[in-house]
């Protein structure tokens, strides 16, 4: 990734004008996300993707709010 943004100016120019909260929406998303699959492997407990999603947001927002204080 880090390559074509270097290669390609014009593709690096789009990635800049993401605004930074839309980036921090996304970065905590996928953070939870991967949290929520760690405990499906460690629990193997059968979770659907509903319930992976819940477990992926409060995370996101628990880690938010723990790290503004």
């Amino acid at each position: 990734m880090l390559i074509v943004l270097g290669l390609f100016p014009a593709v690096s120019g789009f990635v800049q004008h993401i605004p930074e909260p839309v980036l921090g929406g996304a970065t905590l998303v996928m953070f939870g996300t991967i949290a929520a699959s760690g405990v499906r492997i460690v629990s193997r407990e059968p979770l659907n993707r509903r319930a992976i999603l819940i477990i992926a947001l409060s995370l996101a927002v628990a880690s938010a709010c723990r790290s503004s204080r």
